[in-house]
């Protein structure tokens, strides 16, 4: 702050006004680099709050074209043969609202190879549902039950296997 202090008494009015520039300077940049945003829909929130009509394709499941994002982003075969192998849930979530991707990208193919890496990810770390954990514990608690019943179950075929009205 002492610093800052010293600058300005030493530059007076005109360090108010570099600083001034620079800031206007600065957002003028970012403004211009955002115009080269292909999805801006993190920048454009307010529109979606128009047009009710459409309100339940919006927040639905989406379906996704593999072709289409392929010719919209100029994906890789690589990129390509990955994104037909996910469900169309899989896609939506890929290249979901949060995706962008600038006109200046020089390998838009790797965004969306790490988006479909995390995906997968997310997937495996997902909890199994309820009704497959509890077949697995029925399983490992009845297991040793199912094989006495089988043993028991053949000495009993064993025994009847002789015939009863001799």
């Amino acid at each position: 702050m002492r610093l800052l202090y010293s600058v300005l008494d030493r530059s007076g009015r005109r360090f108010l006004e570099d600083v001034l520039y620079e800031t206007v300077h600065s957002i003028n940049q970012d403004v211009r680099s955002r115009r080269d945003i292909r999805i801006p829909q993190k920048y454009v929130g307010d529109s979606r709050e128009e047009g009710g009509a459409e309100e339940g394709r919006r927040y639905g499941l989406q379906t996704v074209s593999v072709s289409d994002m392929c010719d919209r982003y100029s994906l890789d075969a690589e990129c390509e043969d990955r994104l037909r192998e996910l469900s169309q849930e899989q896609l939506s979530r890929v290249f979901g609202p949060d995706l962008l991707i600038r006109a200046d990208c020089r390998n838009p193919s790797s965004i969306v190879m790490s988006r479909i890496r995390d995906e997968r990810t997310s997937e495996e770390l997902q909890p199994r549902p309820l009704e497959s954990q509890f077949e697995q514990v029925f399983v490992e608690i009845l297991q040793p039950f199912a094989e006495e019943g089988v043993e028991v179950a053949r000495e009993r075929g064993q025994q009847k296997q002789e015939p009863k009205w001799k």
